[in-house]
């Protein structure tokens, strides 16, 4: 499935410490994150640090390979690269990547989890929301239909109507 690497990373509306994590991370992959050295280089603290890599972390967006700390998957590691470098030829030509579907979907799932949450402003609510039957999936439980990549659309457009007033 071809996916929009901006927009996708542009959706996870990371924070200033998240953004500058993954800067870190994107410029000198490494393995000790909260090194001193590695800290002052990219203007980290250990709370900024702890905080922003459960975040990255949860939406699937790094990880350990080999024991190094790297942005995954490679497709977005190399557009990353591209706008970190400022080679903005080569960003864009980067990126529209083909993602593999399991991926995009566990992507996908961590994204309607942030979405239901900042729709909802509560866990409780979020929860019953996607385990309940929805009008707008056809009597359809939103939980049951995340299992495809359609289905994460669908709930994504559902939620995004809720969110600016539309009848869902």
């Amino acid at each position: 499935m071809e996916v929009d690497l901006k927009s996708l990373l542009k959706s996870f509306r990371l924070s200033v410490p998240q953004k500058r994590l993954l800067n870190a991370i994107c410029r000198e992959p490494a393995s000790h994150l909260y090194s001193t050295r590695y800290m002052v280089r990219h203007d980290l603290t250990r709370g900024g640090i702890d905080s922003a890599l459960r975040r990255l972390r949860g939406l699937n967006l790094v990880a350990q390979e080999d024991g190094v700390w790297q942005i995954v998957p490679p497709e977005l590691r190399k557009w990353y690269q591209a706008v970190m470098d400022c080679d903005w030829e080569r960003a864009e030509d980067l990126r529209f990547a083909e993602m593999e579907n399991p991926y995009f979907w566990k992507i996908g799932i961590n994204s309607i989890y942030q979405e239901c949450l900042e729709v909802f402003r509560d866990f409780d609510n979020a929860m019953r929301w996607l385990r309940a039957p929805n009008h707008s999936l056809g009597g359809r439980i939103p939980w049951d239909i995340l299992e495809t990549v359609e289905g994460v659309d669908l709930v994504k457009k559902t939620l995004g109507r809720i969110k600016y007033g539309v009848y869902s």
